[in-house]
């Protein structure tokens, strides 16, 4: 509130019992100017954060510029660095943008290991009484069927749960988001991930065979596969290694995958 006798602003603040406090006209436009750019930084973040790789605005700015060499790499930039490489190009270059969104696909095709530690041991049996016991017997063997106790490490890692009864040939294209398959896979492909997800059922529909790293008999890729009619190897731990482009036979008879020749 601006008070007409003095050049002062009383800021009034509701929740707080204590008197309002007095500041000058100037203080008061210099904290607008301050909290207008800290939410003008948070909502340009926040859009950089939740546009989509193409629909970024600020991904299409800093291409024209000369700051970025693809829009969505708009994405690799910290929170602290967007609104002064927008503003006057203070910040990581094209060069390092681009290295830093190949580090991430890089390190989003790592396979982490599925256990720290040792192996802890299975309760004693009669530890629970009979009806808990019995409960706790069949949740494991969900987890079993689901893949969720993670794989046998002493298998070859191109084997898995075959899915199917007839052996396939095609091209691998390894993908390690929806958004990803979409874009590579051609009709006939052989879809390469670490699992799927409901969010790869369209593409699935294209695919030949698929092959998964994790995952066990009723996991979402086994039961697509069984539902679509396609091959099918889940739960290969070296999935993930298999070259993209690289020609591969799904065999879900004997559960492994075969690497016929590489790109």
């Amino acid at each position: 509130i601006r008070c007409p006798a003095r050049d002062q602003v009383i800021v009034i603040f509701a929740s707080s019992k204590a008197p309002a406090a007095k500041i000058s006209t100037d203080e008061a436009a210099a904290a607008t100017t301050r909290n207008a750019a800290e939410a003008s930084m948070r909502n340009v973040v926040i859009h950089v954060r939740t546009a989509a790789g193409s629909d970024s605005a600020v991904g299409r700015r800093l291409v024209a510029a000369g700051k970025a060499q693809r829009v969505e790499h708009a994405v690799e930039l910290a929170h602290d660095e967007v609104v002064p490489l927008l503003v006057d190009g203070r910040g990581p270059c094209a060069e390092e943008l681009t290295t830093r969104a190949a580090r991430r696909l890089l390190d989003a095709r790592r396979t982490p290991p599925h256990l720290l530690g040792p192996i802890e041991p299975a309760p004693p049996p009669g530890v629970l009484p009979g009806p808990l016991a019995e409960f706790a017997a069949a949740i494991q063997v969900a987890m079993v069927e689901l893949g969720m106790l993670g794989p046998d490490l002493t298998r070859d890692p191109l084997s898995g749960t075959g899915v199917g009864g007839e052996v396939y040939r095609g091209r691998a294209r390894c993908a390690a988001t929806p958004e990803e398959a979409i874009d590579a896979l051609e009709p006939g492909d052989v879809l390469v991930v670490r699992a799927t997800t409901p969010a790869f059922n369209a593409v699935l529909s294209m695919a030949g065979a698929v092959v998964t790293a994790d995952g066990g008999p009723m996991s979402h890729a086994a039961v697509l596969a069984r539902e679509l009619g396609i091959a099918a190897v889940v739960g290969a731990t070296g999935a993930l290694d298999i070259p993209d482009g690289a020609l591969i036979e799904v065999d879900p008879i004997a559960g492994v995958v075969r690497i016929i020749a590489s790109v």
